[in-house]
């Protein structure tokens, strides 16, 4: 999917059949989106007017306001709860299953950037302007643990194994930590003093070894992460 500038779209494309499946018109501009589903059957999306919208495959299902600006959000299958990073204290919990807002999840720190949810064991990770990472268990709704970074956290990460965790800053640089531990496995910089906008795992093929891409306004950097060691393997401009 890709979302724009002007006119506010989103567009979902079907990389097998080089084409376009569809377009989705949004009143303002987008924050953030996400697909609820493994094909486009259910996207949410954040608009930076406070609103929270919810498509099906017949176009717009639903808005809903939001009761504080939010930045980000993460969707938790098990629970059906969409987790949003605010500008206050707290991060929203919006129940899909019931409709409605459930109890939100206090925070140390204000302006949350990013927020991810491990697929493994439902922990919790919030970067904020501040520079605090912060995690939280969803049992009981506490921050459990945080990490005070250099500079403003601007995007999070976990691999498949929720074991480690990505993490990308303002400045440029990543760091990749075992979650049992405050000292980084891994530290490398993009030298490109711009915000870190993406983050993510994957497997490459050829030797079954993990890869980590992060990328920023101006390039992808690619790095292989097997046995808790970083090794470049590429970069490329985009």
């Amino acid at each position: 999917g890709v979302s724009g500038e002007y006119p506010p779209q989103i567009k979902i494309f079907d990389l097998a059949d080089l084409g376009q499946t569809t377009v989705f018109s949004v009143r303002r501009t987008l924050s953030h989106f996400e697909f609820l589903t493994d094909d486009w059957s259910k996207l949410a999306a954040l608009r930076g007017d406070r609103k929270f919208d919810l498509f099906t495959k017949g176009g717009q299902f639903a808005t809903i306001s939001l009761p504080i600006r939010c930045r980000n959000f993460v969707y938790n299958p098990p629970t059906a709860d969409v987790i949003l990073a605010s500008e206050d204290f707290q991060l929203l919990r919006l129940n899909l299953e019931l409709g409605q807002f459930v109890p939100s999840i206090h925070t140390c720190s204000q302006n949350g950037n990013t927020v991810s949810v491990s697929d493994v064991h439902q922990l919790i990770a919030c970067g904020f302007e501040d520079g605090q990472l912060e995690f939280y268990d969803p049992r009981d709704k506490r921050s459990i643990a945080a990490i005070e970074l250099q500079n403003e956290v601007t995007k999070t990460a976990f691999d498949k194994t929720g074991l480690k965790i990505a993490v990308g800053l303002s400045s440029g640089d990543v760091s990749l930590f075992d979650i049992r531990s405050s000292n980084p496995l891994l530290k490398y910089s993009h030298r490109n003093d711009t915000a870190i906008n993406s983050l993510s795992f994957t497997t490459r093929l050829s030797t079954g070894d993990q890869m980590l891409l992060s990328s920023d306004n101006r390039g992808v950097r690619i790095y292989s992460i097997d046995a808790d060691k970083g090794n470049f393997f590429t970069s490329f401009e985009t």
